[in-house]
Parts: structure tokens; sequence; C-alpha cells
């Protein structure tokens, strides 16, 4: 009986070092899901409200991160992948929403500095060099901290018909630039409304001014270049103007941005590649017009027959503020329902081109259906009016649209094979290289004495500090004098400092620098 009782015990000690050993730790598994799928934004000068490059960063927000997690709101990623799949999703699974979650909640500890991950470093670069195409908006100052949305006619620089076989859009300030819509007008008008404006740009909510308008592009943070097919271009005339479309966050009155459109372009024997609205609210409306009564919730259907042969390469649903869920299929001649796309949750502020992971071909007589739902109700939150009142179609805040814009060719053989490029994010993108400083640590690991060295730019005063694995402030120093620009080397004793696992972070007024360390 003692002897079983002693096997049990053990048994229990056995599982009970196994779980612990497997609690999720920040080198190992937490950075790695950090730095894939949310640093794009979340770095020292993008658009999300604080960094998640170091792991001091993530346990003093690790609260946060767990209810965005859980409630699904980070990342952003509105389709529904039960219902289609995309390239370059930006969603986690379950095991990483799990492993964050038990982070979080838990001892939210380090691990072994050996596993941690290089952190990514962001630049203003583009995954596109040597681009053919440069349209680069005229220098803006946001005049509000409320959503700003201003359009920015550019002439063609190229001055002869293109086609453009890849793009990027680069946010001259990334701590402000929500998202970027380009289009092509070919009308005159843009140019003419943003000559008549005082300021750069002229004002535009839900589009640009121009019903014909095609759109070329778009970018949402943690996007990187889009490349097409190759030998697949989206024509771009001698004569349009491209608009830069860009949603300015709240909190960016003062703020100046200057970004840009870049593309590489082709002649020649190229597929033209076409985005139309073939679903919207002009004519394939089945139960239209648009026309949303005050306190109802109203679905809108609408459908379109396919004229030709075509593949489809990335789909855009696009609605305003009262837009509650979008839904859009199509159903081939032999009966076939084909699952496009689908957004239970529509948010105005996180919508976006959405590229396929494969081509999606449409027979002759494919009938293409959306559904759409408004909620002008009190119960909707981004209701412009309060009270609510009736809303019809215009291009104003307080107005509605329904539009689905298809980026398609006319097929060719074998287009049911064709893979196309991941829009992924990567570490080179989105701003400016951080000020950052290079801290180098010896001996590592340490008994006692710690020496610190770096090389300061500038005579800049310093402040040190030194963290634990659970965040914890177990240590800081300040010096009351600038410190000279050059090699600097300080010694620290750390011999109070228990066994484990610990962080230095030096930080001036304008650079700051982290590093790991053991203490034995």
């Amino acid at each position: 009986m003692k002897r079983l009782s002693f096997l049990l015990l053990c048994m229990c000690m056995w599982l009970a070092t196994s779980v612990e050993a497997h609690k999720p730790v920040w080198a190992k598994d937490i950075a790695p899901i950090l730095y894939k799928h949310c640093t794009s934004c979340h770095n020292d000068l993008g658009l999300a409200p604080f960094p998640l490059l170091t792991y001091e960063q993530a346990y003093l927000n690790r609260f946060s991160i767990m209810s965005s997690v859980k409630k699904g709101h980070m990342p952003p990623w509105p389709p529904d992948p039960s219902y289609s799949r995309f390239a370059g999703e930006r969603r986690l699974t379950e095991d990483e929403t799990h492993l964050i979650e038990e982070w979080c909640s838990g001892n939210a500890s380090y691990g072994d500095p050996k596993d941690a991950p290089k952190v990514p470093i962001y630049t203003n670069a583009s995954g596109l060099d040597k681009p053919d195409l440069v349209a680069e908006m005229p220098e803006y100052t946001v005049p509000s901290n409320k959503d700003v949305y201003r359009n920015f006619a550019i002439k063609n620089p190229l001055g002869l018909n293109q086609f453009i076989t890849g793009y990027d859009c680069l946010p001259g300030n990334p701590k402000i630039v929500h998202h970027i819509l380009v289009f092509a007008d070919t009308t005159g008008t843009a140019l003419r409304l943003d000559a008549n404006d005082p300021q750069p740009g002229y004002s535009g909510f839900g589009g640009v001014g121009v019903s014909s308008a095609e759109q070329i592009g778009a970018w949402v943070p943690g996007m990187s270049a889009i490349f097409y097919p190759k030998g697949m271009g989206q024509l771009l005339s001698k004569n349009a103007a491209i608009v830069l479309q860009v949603h300015y966050a709240p909190g960016s009155q003062g703020l100046k941005d200057k970004s840009r459109f870049i593309a590489r372009t082709g002649t020649g024997q190229i597929r033209r590649i076409t985005t139309i609205p073939l679903l919207n609210h002009y004519f394939s409306l089945t139960n239209g017009p648009l026309v949303l009564p005050a306190n109802q919730v109203k679905m809108v259907k609408s459908q379109f027959q396919v004229p030709i042969k075509g593949t489809l390469i990335a789909i855009a649903p696009h609605m305003h503020l009262l837009g509650k869920s979008f839904k859009v299929w199509a159903v081939t001649p032999t009966k076939d329902t084909i699952r496009l796309i689908r957004i239970n949750d529509w948010d105005f502020h996180w919508q976006g081109t959405y590229l396929y992971e494969k081509a999606v071909v449409f027979p002759v007589g494919t009938m293409l259906y959306g559904e759409t739902v408004y909620d002008n109700t009190v119960n909707n939150p981004e209701n412009p009016n309060d009270p609510p009142k009736e809303v019809r179609v215009g291009e104003g805040t307080g107005d509605e649209m329904m539009l689905v814009y298809f980026t398609f060719a006319a097929y060719q053989q074998g287009d049911e094979n064709l893979l196309l490029t991941p829009q992924v994010p990567t570490p080179n993108r989105n701003l400016s290289r951080p000020l950052s400083l290079d801290l180098k640590l010896s001996p590592n690991p340490t008994r006692d004495e710690l020496q610190l060295q770096l090389e300061l730019p500038e005579a800049e005063r310093l402040w040190i500090d030194i963290f634990d694995a659970q965040g914890r402030t177990v240590k800081s120093l300040s010096a009351a004098d600038p410190a000279a620009a050059g090699l600097q080397q300080r010694q620290f004793n750390v011999s109070e400092l228990a066994p484990g696992a610990y962080f230095l972070r030096l930080r001036t007024e304008s650079r700051y620098g982290v590093a790991s360390f053991i203490v034995e």
C-alpha cells in the first residue's frame, strides 16, 4: 500500500512537472506569433497604440492582448475563414490563440533567451524595388482629430498606356494612415475637384466623387507589395488620373503625410485584369432601390449574370457605417455553388481587397449573388445619425453604398491551376528604422559583475532599468549628467539578484535598447 502511494505521488509530481514544462513562454511560443501576425502594426512608429516588439512591451500590455484576442478583434481579419480562404490571412489559429491566452493569464514568463527569435526591424522600404511608376501626393496636414478621408488626384506620370503588373502603397506617416484605396479616373473630374479645393486633395468618404473610377489598388497595415500572375496586368490609361483615397485615423490632427503609390508596368502581350463592381447599388439590386428606413434592420439582395468565362483573382466588398454583414457567392450553370466571401461583422474601418489563394474560374452564365444587411437603428454604435433617419445611396458620411469589386481576367486554359502570390506582411515595411541602440552585455551568464557596452551617437542622458522574467523592475539607475558621444561602458554588480533571466533596458531622450542576461 505504501509502495502504491509512493508510485502515485511520483506520478502526480511527474505530471505536474510535465504540465509546468509545457506552459507557453515568450521566447519560444509567444514572440514568433506576435512577429508573424501583429508587429507589422504594433511597432514603434506603426498605427497601433503600442508596440509589441519586446518581451517587456508584451508583458505590460498582456491583458489588453488577451482581451482583444479572445474577442477576435485582433489581428483584424474580417472575412470568415470557414466560408472562403484568401492569401496572406492575418488571423490566429486556435492553437496560437490558446497559447496567447494561457501565457497572458498565467506567469507570462520569458523562457530560455536562446530560443528567442530575432526582433524584426521595420523600414520604409518596399518589396517592390525599382518601380516604373511613382505617384506621390503633396504633403497634407490633417486638420481634425476625427476620422478624415481625403482624395488626392495625381496625373499619370508616365503619359502613356501601361499595364500595372505589380504595385505597392507606401504610407508617408504610418502612425496616422489607416488605409489607402487607389483609383484611376479617365474623366478629368478628380483632377478638377482637387484643383477647386484650396487645400491639397479634396474631401471624400465612401468614394472619390467619380462613379466610373476604377479601383486599381488598396493598402491596409500589414500588407506588402502585390504582384499579379506572370503575363497579367491592370490597364492604366495615359490620360488617367491616379487618385489616392487616404483614411487618417482619429487623433491625427496637426500631423503630416505624403503617401505614394508605386507600380511596375509593362506593355505588349499582357492579359488585361479588370476591377469592376459587378454587384452594385446601380443595376444589380433585386429588392432595390437602396433605401434604409430609420429604426430598421434591412437585408439588400443583388445578383449579376457573368457574360463571359472569367478568372477571378481578388474581391473587395464595400459598404458604409450602417453595414452589418456581407455575403457573396456564385452559382454555375450546373448548379455548383462557389463561396466567395462572407463578413459576419462588417467594420467600415477595416475593409480591404482580398486576394484568393488560387484563381476562381466562372463558366459563362454563372450567377453572382450578394446579401448585405444594414442596421439603421440605435443599436448600431456606428450609426452617424442620432436619432436614426432614412438613408439613401451616396458618397457622404451619412449615405450608404453596396458595391462588390471583382478583379478578374478573361479565361485562358489552365487558369484553374493558377496560384496567386500571397500578400503577406513582411518585417521590411511600414515605418522608418527605429532609433535603437545595440547593447552588449558580458559576461553572460554572470554571477556578480555585468559589463554594459554600447556606442552612443551623441551626448545624451541615460536611464537604465533591469527587469526580471515577470516584467518587474528590480534595479533602476539614471545619470545626472549627459553621457558623452562615443563608446560607453558601465559596470554593474548583480550579485544580489536571484538566479534566472533578466533584461536590461537603456533609454535616452531619443533612443532605446534592450538586452537579456542570465544570473547563475
